[in-house]
This record gives structure tokens, C-alpha cells and sequence, in this order.
């Protein structure tokens, strides 16, 4: 039985079903007597608990994307040190080299997110089996994915292009 509470005293309601039971038949099961807040606490913590996973999941999903892409724009720097040396040293600006850089981890992260809507598209009809009340190809969601998934890149990107900046053009001729 489901009772509702009154104003601060939910409890207290629970003796009225209890003293009309004993009026009526002592003998009469009754149990499980809970009220509204806890009947509807139960029916929402497993999706509460499924929503608070996914989230876990998609936040690792980020970290791992940030530190992917982080480490490929790094290597990519570190591999180009000599030509970004050289224009620097014929007069290209610490904008221009950080530019080409955010650029570069821009496209990286461009053709990781086209690969991803495609394999949202080819999977769709699964996941819209267990996620209630989403169209197979939600546009909003899809477009608030993309958009953070390119501010992710463009983060990632910015300590490797600040790096990149910092490069001396006699040293970076050095190396080899």
C-alpha cells in the first residue's frame, strides 16, 4: 500500500490503514506500507543508477579523447620541430605557427568525429532500442556531441601548439 504523508510526518500516516485494519479484522495482512518519495525512490534508482554509469562512461570517453589527441598533436609538433624552426626563423609569427597547429589537431579531430557520427549512423538501431524516447539520429544531441568533441580537440591542441611557439629556430636546425 502506498500511503501519502502528512506535512512533515509521512510516518505518522501509516497508524490510520493499521487501526481501521484492526476495526475491520485483526487478522488481515498488511505490509509493506511505504510512502510516495520511497515508492518512487525505488522506481527511479536503477535508472538513476544506469544514467550515473553512462555518464562515468562518457566522461572517461572525453579524458581518453583529450589525452589521444593530446599525445598525437604533441608527437606531430615534436616530428615537425625542424620546419616549424625554419619558419620561424624566416619570419613566421608565433600566431601563424600556432595557428597551423590548432589547424592541424582541428582536422584530426574533424575526421574523428565524421568517423563517429558514421558509426552512430550504421548502429543507431541499436542504441535507440535502449535509450527511451530518442529517434535513432537525435540532431541536437548529435550536433552538442560534435561541437564538444571539437572543443576537446582544439584543448588538447593548444599546449602543443603554445610549444610549438616556444621553439628555437637555432636549436631546431641543430637537431638531426
Amino acid at each position: 500500500m502506498v500511503g501519502g504523508g502528512q506535512a512533515g510526518r509521512p510516518r505518522a500516516y501509516h497508524q490510520h490503514p493499521l487501526t481501521r485494519r484492526r476495526r475491520v479484522d485483526g487478522n488481515l495482512p498488511l505490509y509493506n506500507i511505504r510512502t510516495f518519495d520511497e515508492v518512487r525512490a525505488a522506481y527511479l534508482a536503477e535508472r538513476r543508477f544506469a544514467m550515473v554509469l553512462m555518464m562515468a562512461f562518457a566522461a572517461l570517453a572525453f579524458t581518453l579523447a583529450f589525452l589521444g589527441l593530446y599525445g598525437v598533436i604533441n608527437y606531430l609538433v615534436q616530428l615537425r620541430t625542424r620546419e616549424i624552426g625554419v619558419r620561424i626563423a624566416i619570419g613566421a609569427t608565433s600566431a601563424a605557427v600556432r595557428r597551423e597547429v590548432l589547424a592541424t589537431g582541428a582536422r584530426h579531430g574533424s575526421a574523428g568525429i565524421a568517423v563517429g557520427l558514421l558509426a552512430t549512423f550504421a548502429c543507431g538501431q541499436v542504441f535507440s532500442a535502449y535509450v527511451s524516447r530518442l529517434g535513432r539520429f537525435d540532431p541536437a544531441i548529435l550536433a552538442t556531441l560534435a561541437v564538444a568533441l571539437l572543443a576537446v580537440t582544439v584543448v588538447a591542441s593548444w599546449v602543443p601548439a603554445w610549444r610549438a611557439t616556444k621553439v628555437d629556430p637555432v636549436e631546431a636546425l641543430r637537431c638531426d
